[in-house]
């Protein structure tokens, strides 16, 4: 069991844009992660974020879901929901990466796919 979070605050102090203050959880993600025997592993990963100060704006989403089989140390299979290995960048989990914005052309590559997966 591990996970992460990322927080966002914005704050107007003055101006017209007053009373647009607000704390964002952009991602508020639990990790659960098991292995069953030494060839078997699962792996799902929930996302709880939206804005707290309104629950009108909170989502529920599963971004990974997926089980593995370990054939060999050289082959294994994939099963689920996960990141398909297209964009180095998508492929780098949110905790890693240096900004808190990925760059644009990130948007082109998939985040997450149903499939199955030799590798």
């Amino acid at each position: 069991l591990n996970g992460y979070t990322h927080l966002d605050n914005r704050t107007f102090f003055e101006g017209e844009a007053k009373g647009d203050d607000e704390f964002l959880a952009r991602r508020i993600r639990p990790i659960l992660t098991f292995q069953a025997g030494k060839d078997f592993s699962f792996r799902l990963m929930p996302d709880f974020a939206g804005s707290i100060s309104n629950s009108a704006n909170s989502s529920t989403r599963v971004f990974d879901v997926h089980a593995d089989y370990r054939y060999m140390d050289g082959l294994q299979f994939r099963v689920g929901k996960f990141k398909p290995p297209v964009g180095l960048e998508r492929l780098q989990s949110a905790a890693d990466t240096m900004f808190a914005e990925r760059g644009h052309p990130t948007n082109l590559a998939p985040s997450r796919d149903f499939g199955a997966m030799i590798y």
